[in-house]
């Protein structure tokens, strides 16, 4: 699997296996379990894992070890376009 044509940034393309290992996964467990739902009643958007993955990116060091947390508010830029009511259309 690629990361892409180009690459993450713009240089020569490289594998996930060549960026992420799992030695390198860092995993924090929350404190205490929610209650697992009945399997019969899911219903999509409701029922959400303990934890969540993040990885952060920048520009000058790439991709940073993965972690695994317990799950947590986003953190998002106002100007993210997908807050945003129209997309600019060039």
């Amino acid at each position: 699997m690629e990361i892409g044509k180009h690459g993450i940034d713009g240089i020569s393309p490289q594998s996930v296996t060549e960026i992420f290992k799992a030695a390198d996964l860092q995993i924090e467990m929350v404190q205490t379990s929610a209650k697992k739902p009945d399997p019969n009643q899911l219903v999509f958007g409701t029922s959400f894992s303990d934890h969540m993955l993040m990885i952060h990116w920048t520009a000058a060091r790439g991709w940073e070890r993965p972690q695994i947390k317990p799950l947590q508010n986003l953190s998002l830029h106002p100007a993210v376009s997908a807050l945003h009511y129209s997309v600019e259309v060039r």
